[in-house]
């Protein structure tokens, strides 16, 4: 990647106070990068976002009704040279798909998009005179993911600044220092530091939760024997280990809420085996506030399951925030 000047870098932190930011979103998702930049006071001016799921497409639509969206990734050949024509781009966010990434290395069919978004970077790198900030995040499983990128990996836990524990690395030429290796290629070496030091708090849990997010003595085995999610069309994401009480155990769950289940001393349901407590799924607040979506955010009326799947398939906007706050500084 090309260095960016000092100039440039004052050109985007102006251009990003007076609401001329430009703005490209890879799997965007629920547009999770405009999130960040609203809460940070950021307005694009243009806010190009590649997504295919029509679910994200409409929420991130219900809340920013100014994002353009662009389309599938794979035929980024088709609009992308329109907006280089008309824009200069000063940010691409990128948040590939991670199901590949955790379990299967640097194999599977979702990986090669990754491939994707970086044959975008270099046609940017090659078409547009100025260069640009870019921000890709992984799974701590693939650090070898920064040498594609020529940069170095950042491990940040979302609960240092929201209340669910996310583990990713962070791949950036925000806040770096350019390097030139033996084979005169750019390198450069985010500064932004690595945060995994989580200070234990307590979690808001919602007081009045909803009767149908309590799990059945049925539910519960089953979860505790296979250590899969619930089957019969129920997608939402548990995260259960085999024969072992999920970590959240109390209210003070010290940031770890061990995937979508919790477990409270509660009479309004049953407890399991005599432990005590009752489970239970957590609430869309409770997911929003893992995951540091803030409370003007909405998801309209899709269900549970599907909210579920949205919110787990973004960025953890604290740690978002953290990163592009770099901007101004």
């Amino acid at each position: 990647m090309k260095e960016i000047t000092r100039r440039r870098k004052y050109e985007i932190k102006q251009r990003a106070k007076g609401e001329k930011l430009v703005v490209l979103s890879l799997f965007d998702g629920i547009s999770g990068a405009q999130i960040a930049l609203k809460e940070l006071g950021i307005v694009p001016a243009k806010y190009f976002a590649s997504e295919v799921l029509k679910k994200a497409i409409r929420v991130t639509s219900q809340n920013f009704a100014e994002t353009e969206q662009v389309g599938d990734i794979t035929k980024w050949r088709e609009w992308i040279p329109d907006i280089l024509e008309k824009y200069t781009v000063d940010l691409v966010v990128c948040s590939s798909p991670c199901q590949n990434f955790s379990k299967r290395g640097l194999d599977g069919d979702k990986l090669k998009l990754f491939f994707v978004a970086l044959e975008i970077l270099e046609y940017i790198e090659d078409e547009q005179k100025k260069p640009f900030y870019f921000l890709f995040d992984g799974e701590p499983a693939n650090p070898g993911l920064g040498n594609y990128l020529s940069t170095n990996a950042v491990l940040i836990d979302n609960a240092v600044f929201d209340a669910g524990h996310r583990n990713r690395l962070y791949f950036t030429n925000i806040a770096a220092r350019f390097n030139v290796d033996l084979f005169d290629n750019d390198y450069c070496y985010s500064e932004i530091p690595s945060l995994t030091d989580v200070r234990p708090r307590p979690f808001p849990f919602d007081k009045n939760p909803s009767g149908d997010l309590f799990l059945s003595e049925k539910q519960l085995a089953y979860c505790f024997k296979c250590q899969e999610p619930f089957k019969n069309g129920d997608k939402s994401p548990f995260l259960i280990l085999k024969n072992e009480i999920p970590k959240c155990i109390t209210t003070k769950v010290n940031n770890r809420l061990g995937g979508n289940l919790v477990a409270m001393k509660c009479a309004k349901a049953n407890s399991y085996k005599g432990l005590g407590y009752s489970f239970r799924r957590l609430t869309v607040n409770e997911l929003k506030l893992c995951n540091g979506i803030p409370e003007w955010y909405s998801f309209g009326n899709y269900s549970y399951s599907s909210i579920c799947e949205l919110i787990g398939d973004g960025f953890g906007i604290g740690t978002i925030k953290y990163i592009l706050n770099h901007i101004l500084k």
